[in-house]
């Protein structure tokens, strides 16, 4: 699942794009919950993305968040009048929600358009759920590349193993990346013993 919530801001955004502040697109939910907005400075296109994660659901972010509720709710987004509007894309996952064999139900699925007639759209944001809305409306194709995938070139040494030792405490270890929380480099038990990576 991690996977599918950072496509929902990685896929729609690009490097020199800025994250408008709280307050002016950006912000907390009524009923729990936050948004975001990312917008291309040169073109105008902008991304707004949703996210409504229960507590018990948010237990791997680190450090560990406070007890928070959320509830589904309806969300009227308001649009200032010289933003680039007209249609929206929208892309849906709810990482609450499961089949019977314990597969999510949704992930990053492309919802119908949203045609705007005015400066406000509502949307249905029920708790476990992240939406991407976006100008960008040719998206990607979830599981379809525009380029075909080249065949497995592998970098990594395999098999791999390191005992940490070499590193800073408190630095990211070679091969590692963080989706959410953060892996870092620390000694086993507090200040002493051997070191070990940690999220």
């Amino acid at each position: 699942a991690p996977l599918w919530a950072t496509a929902h801001v990685t896929q729609f955004t690009k490097i020199g794009w800025d994250l408008i502040e709280v307050g002016s697109g950006s912000g907390q939910l009524p009923q729990g919950g936050f948004y975001a907005t990312y917008a291309d400075p040169t073109t105008g296109d902008w991304t707004l993305t949703i996210s409504k994660i229960s507590s018990d659901h948010a237990s791997c972010i680190r450090p560990p968040l406070p007890d928070f509720a959320v509830e589904a709710e309806n969300v009227t987004f308001e649009l200032h009048p010289l933003v680039k509007r007209s249609k929206l894309a929208v892309w849906y996952s709810n990482f609450g929600a499961f089949h019977p064999n314990g597969s999510i139900r949704s992930l990053f699925e492309r919802k119908a358009d949203i045609e705007l007639t005015g400066l406000a759209f509502t949307l249905e944001v029920p708790v476990g759920s992240m939406f991407t809305i976006s100008t960008i409306l040719d998206g990607p194709a979830k599981g379809e590349p525009v380029v075909p995938v080249p065949a497995s070139q592998p970098s990594v040494p395999l098999p791999l193993s390191d005992n940490f030792e070499s590193y800073e405490i408190s630095k990211e270890a070679k091969w590692w990346s963080d989706q959410v929380g953060a892996f870092e480099v620390h000694h086993e038990s507090a200040s002493a013993g051997n070191k070990v990576m940690r999220q």
